[in-house]
């Protein structure tokens, strides 16, 4: 179940708040009139997990602009978290991140749905081949999770790494990635 549900908390500031429900799970999201600003992930332990969308609701007094944001993100969330590939990523608002991690999430966007890359790689794409550990801090302060799928970054070894909302997350989503690409269900 995708439940939508906006407030203004920070109109005046240009900054409007969403909830998403997804099953038991919460998402929190902020917009600004340029984009997804931040996207918070609840954790996985004891929760039920479902997609299937059934309901949007939104409050008065966001405007229209960021309002498709987040309808946008609702339907982002919705296919990638049934295990299908959005086609289509909303907008999204850098404001106040670094050029090395937005260079960073830029490399990490272009990661193929059910591909993985290294730390160590990203770094190489960036041109900085002796920056992974570099990679790996911009990518754990990510505000964007799945809109910038970290999650599909490992070490050069194969192993998982981290990830900044526990790695239940991480092998969820690469599972759900890997599951579509294989055709399992």
């Amino acid at each position: 179940m995708l439940l939508l549900h906006m407030d203004c908390l920070n109109h005046e500031s240009g900054v409007s708040h969403a909830s998403f429900l997804l099953g038991d799970l919460r998402f929190e999201a902020s917009a600004s009139p340029c984009g997804i600003r931040k996207l918070l992930m609840p954790p996985l332990e004891g929760k039920k997990f479902s997609s299937t969308c059934l309901e949007t609701r939104k409050s008065p007094g966001v405007e229209e602009n960021v309002s498709h944001f987040f309808d946008s993100l609702g339907n982002y969330l919705e296919t990638s978290l049934s295990g299908r590939n959005p086609t289509e990523i909303p907008p999204l608002d850098f404001k106040g991140i670094s050029n090395f991690s937005r260079s960073a999430y830029e490399v990490v966007m272009n990661i193929a749905w059910g591909e993985t890359a290294s730390y160590q790689g990203v770094a190489s794409m960036l041109g900085r081949e002796k920056a992974a550990r570099a990679v790996g801090r911009a990518l754990a302060s990510n505000p964007l999770p799945i809109l910038i799928p970290c999650h599909r970054v490992i070490c050069a070894d194969g192993q998982l790494g981290g990830y900044n909302f526990g790695l239940e997350w991480k092998k969820l989503l690469l599972g759900l990635e890997s599951r579509e690409r294989t055709g399992e269900d």
